[in-house]
């Protein structure tokens, strides 16, 4: 996907955040631009060219606010997807999704649930500086994510495919039930911790080895993306440092690539 096309998808997804800003900042919903939106913001001032997709992040408790909410009153034309919706608990974070659009590929549209043009979210966790807490707090991590996809580790070498095929022997309703447990365990236990700690994205393993300071992801200011002013991290030196390196060199040409190439592409018009 690439030229007007791309274009087009990104004024829509820019639409939709223009509605979940508007919505939490009615609700005083603390949040951030996040991973190649907070990149594009710095670095060209809206979308990476190639970008196809919008994130955002909260602190664990505001997001859990954000979907109460957002499940609660919601915006017209508007549809979350959270680890709760129909179909949709295989993926730790949630999708706003615009209503009468799609976006998916031909495997996805065999699934009745809603496919439309999103917005991603996620959630940052306090994670323990305490050595041992965090090293049991990471492998509970990594349950979790077996559990929550509902299928094996591919990498990481053989026995830990073999134990998280055993793990995954039971119904997906036991799988989802020990899932939640581990949830208590884990983020439940130190949401509110007021010292000791760093933040981390549990939404995938990539994420499992990039820790941010409290005063990274706890203090906001604004930044201009699109023409618009949006809520981000007020160091976003030191978090894009941390997420990507010399995040203002751009990557060679054969990397400069969307992440989704959809099937099936509908802007509802």
């Amino acid at each position: 996907m690439e030229g007007a096309t791309l274009r087009k998808l990104q004024l829509v997804e820019n639409d939709i955040l223009k509605v979940v800003a508007e919505f939490c900042k009615k609700h005083n919903v603390k949040y951030s631009l996040y991973a190649g939106t907070l990149l594009g913001a710095v670095r060209h001032g809206g979308f990476i060219p190639w970008d196809d997709d919008v994130d955002l992040f909260m602190e664990r408790n505001e997001y859990e606010r954000f979907l109460t909410l957002w499940q609660s009153e919601g915006v017209s034309g508007y549809t979350m997807q959270a680890t709760n919706s129909p179909f949709y608990e295989g993926i730790n974070h949630t999708k706003i999704r615009k209503d009468g659009t799609i976006l998916a590929s031909n495997k996805e549209m065999e699934t009745d649930t809603h496919h439309g043009i999103w917005l991603d979210v996620f959630a940052f966790d306090k994670v323990p500086t305490d050595k041992k807490k965090r090293k049991k707090f990471l492998f509970r991590a990594k349950l979790r994510l077996v559990y929550t996809r509902g299928y094996p580790y591919e990498k990481g070498g053989k026995l830990l495919k073999l134990i998280s095929k055993i793990l995954l022997l039971p119904s997906r309703k036991t799988q989802l039930k020990i899932r939640n447990k581990i949830e208590k365990k884990i983020i439940d236990k130190y949401k509110d911790l007021k010292s000791g700690y760093e933040y981390i994205s549990l939404a995938s393993t990539e994420n499992f080895k990039t820790f941010y300071p409290p005063e990274v992801i706890e203090n906001l200011a604004t930044i201009n993306f699109e023409g618009g002013e949006y809520s981000a991290v007020k160091d976003y030196d030191k978090m894009l440092s941390i997420q990507y390196g010399d995040y203002m060199k751009l990557p060679p040409e054969e990397q400069r690539i969307c992440k989704h190439n959809p099937e099936v592409l509908d802007f509802g018009e």
